[in-house]
């Protein structure tokens, strides 16, 4: 995975502020004409799971551990807990 690190950032960084709402949740689909933001569990929320998942274990345990930790701090601290 390493040789497509620079395409899996971009992708995950656009996701990320395109795709995911204030909330956390990711939309369904965006395209030309509709923005469906429903969130749906099985195909927008359990892809990016799955997706995200498979990023973080791809990176150094270093820098895995650095995220995971932002992460869990990021949502320990939303305005939902």
């Amino acid at each position: 995975m390493d040789e497509h690190r620079e395409l899996m950032d971009k992708v995950l960084n656009w996701t990320i502020d395109n795709m995911q709402c204030e909330k956390g949740y990711f939309y369904y689909q965006i395209n030309k004409y509709i923005t469906s933001k429903i969130p749906y569990m099985r195909w927008s929320q359990a892809w990016m799971f799955i997706s995200m998942s498979i990023y973080l274990k791809s990176l150094p345990p270093k820098i895995r551990n650095h995220i995971s930790m932002k992460i869990w701090f990021d949502l320990s601290n939303s305005p939902a807990h």
